[in-house]
């Protein structure tokens, strides 16, 4: 690698493998991206009409399509050149396949499938991870004569999730030679989500250059190298953890309010006439249901 590079285990690895790709075909174009970012996102909310039709049919199909294009962050991170787009396809993807499944008789084949395409999302997005031990309780039909029982299907979920993620996980392990499988991203900002300034912040993600960073450049150890990113990872969520075990009520406040952050109108009219339009989307498509 050239000088100031090293290989970091901050981020996940599909969006920079994606546009790695892109780039011997389009060069350094960012237009080739901005394309392949929206087409994901379109992809998302065909699969997100998808899943309407298998609740309530057609016309929530056509109410969830048309709330989806009007709603902001959906059309701001389709344009954007990051993982935003590459998640949420995959997310729309993985409640397609598992809203199916709960309609079919089981199937290993559809088990492996969907934790290969959460094992994506977690190359994507780490923080899904989380998601891991849903895969434990995926949705499946009702089991029929000579269909597979219902926790092998589950297990090949899980099982092909492992596999999937297993190389990266294996890599950063090798590379920081600490136990840091998905990376260091997690431990670097977890104080910017748990600590006395995010409370402050009422739920706000807001990153602090200090908190470590100064004592270990004072220490002289390169800020570029696996060392510095593995030394700041450690110390950032030993400062959080710290923080979360002496303050658990915070922590469970700190909780709804990241929720909440979400959530919140703060675009102006925009986001509030979307969550009327959710409402009255909600009540159409139940007094629709009975009719499709």
């Amino acid at each position: 690698l050239s000088p100031g590079y090293y290989p970091t285990p901050y981020r996940p690895p599909l969006f920079p493998a994606r546009w790695a790709s892109i780039d011997p075909v389009a060069g350094r174009d960012f237009g080739a991206i901005r394309i392949v970012n929206a087409s994901l996102m379109a992809g998302a909310v065909a699969f997100a009409a998808a899943i309407a039709i298998q609740f309530a049919g057609i016309p929530a199909a056509l109410l969830t399509t048309v709330l989806l294009l009007f709603t902001p962050d959906l059309t701001l991170f389709a344009r954007e050149r990051q993982a935003e787009p590459l998640a949420t396809f995959f997310v729309s993807l993985l409640v397609w396949l598992w809203a199916s499944s709960r309609r079919s008789p089981p199937s290993i084949r559809r088990g492996v499938v969907s934790g290969a395409v959460l094992g994506l999302l977690i190359l994507s997005r780490s923080m899904f991870v989380f998601w891991l031990p849903l895969a434990a309780f995926m949705p499946v039909g009702t089991t029929v004569p000579g269909s597979p029982n219902r926790w092998r299907v589950r297990a090949s979920c899980v099982l092909a999730c492992l596999l999937v993620v297993a190389p990266w996980w294996a890599r950063n392990i090798v590379i920081t030679g600490a136990f840091l499988p998905t990376g260091s991203q997690g431990h670097i900002n977890l104080p910017a989500g748990f600590s006395q300034r995010a409370l402050d912040n009422e739920g706000r993600w807001r990153s602090n250059s200090g908190d470590g960073a100064p004592e270990l450049e004072a220490a002289g150890i390169d800020p570029y190298s696996i060392e510095y990113e593995v030394r700041l990872a450690e110390y950032r969520f030993a400062l959080a953890r710290t923080w979360m075990l002496a303050h658990p009520r915070e922590v469970v406040e700190l909780m709804g309010l990241h929720v909440w952050q979400e959530l919140r109108p703060r675009r102006g009219r925009t986001d509030w006439m979307l969550l009327v339009s959710a409402v009255a989307v909600a009540l159409v498509t139940n007094m629709l249901v009975p009719l499709v």
